[in-house]
């Protein structure tokens, strides 16, 4: 892995089909999440024994376990009826430990991935040299691999603190709608692509930008952006980026050569900061496939 100094990761953004620009950044992260939600029941990773066979009686008598000795046992409470494996469970891996009463552990001998028809496991001790007794027998639980369900679709978040240049503020920081001013609601919809570092998106959308001014200061902005769609890894974007012809030096807004327009008209006199934020809750719409 190269590790790379912060002078050489560079932030790209563009409204799509723009020119786009590299921005100053101070800080940049980007990341991706997806909510997951376990379908279980509470006792689904638990086990019990109701006879030490296959089910052909469900009378349980108490034997011994001997060290590395597979062993078929019949799932359920004491005197039946058979109760399979939860279907809720994914997988349990062979090796998988059940944990009974005054530290007594079995082990699964197999894969298993339940179906709703596992009312019989292979399972082996692996010191031997005891044995469960019928109360200890009802009371075992193991740690197994769940089904997960998502809960919200794949999103990455794009946060980003940067200096501002002079001059109007770029067009991938619009909210209110300035990249076509032709259509209505004047909400702006455009996307925007860029990338960081050597990820490039293409599915972004800004949710809040912020800025302030204040005297003998740099005027410092950030904003965050929902990613979207693929996250794609291309080292070629890192290569001879100062020689791009969007890379230049801008000048960078301070605060004792800015002033605030139109303050005085609003009884507002010397005034000593300026701060402005702006934010929109965005919902996405999904196209399910047919």
């Amino acid at each position: 892995m190269n590790f790379l100094p912060y002078e050489d990761v560079p932030l790209f953004l563009s409204v799509e089909g723009g020119s786009g620009e590299f921005i100053f950044a101070e800080t940049a992260s980007l990341s991706v999440d997806q909510k997951l939600q376990e379908h279980r029941q509470l006792d689904d990773n638990m086990i019990q024994i109701c006879s030490n066979n296959e089910g052909d009686s469900m009378s349980y008598t108490p034997f011994d376990f001997t060290a590395n000795s597979d062993k078929i046992i019949c799932l359920g409470p004491s005197g039946g009826p058979p109760k399979p494996l939860a279907t809720s469970i994914y997988k349990i891996p062979r090796d998988t430990k059940i944990t009974f009463p005054n530290s007594k552990h079995l082990y699964f001998s197999e894969d298993i991935f339940p179906n709703g028809h596992n009312y019989s496991i292979k399972v082996h001790s692996k010191s031997g040299g005891f044995n469960l007794t019928q109360s200890e027998a009802q009371s075992g639980y193991f740690e197994p691999i769940f089904n997960y369900s998502t809960q919200s679709p794949v999103a990455g978040s794009l946060d980003v603190s940067f200096y501002v240049d002079t001059g109007n503020l770029k067009n991938f920081f619009n909210i209110t709608g300035l990249s076509n001013p032709s259509l209505y609601p004047p909400i702006d919809e455009e996307k925007i692509t860029g990338f960081l570092g050597e990820f490039e998106f293409t599915d972004a959308y800004l949710n809040s930008f912020n800025f302030s001014l204040s005297p003998n200061s740099i005027s410092q902005a950030s904003a965050n952006f929902t990613v979207y769609g693929a996250l794609n890894s291309k080292p070629h974007l890192l290569n001879n980026y100062y020689e791009s012809k969007n890379y230049s030096q801008n000048s960078i807004a301070h605060g004792q050569e800015s002033t605030v327009l139109g303050a005085s008209t609003h009884g507002i006199e010397h005034p000593v900061s300026f701060s402005y934020s702006i934010a929109v809750d965005r919902k996405a719409s999904y196209a399910m496939p047919t």
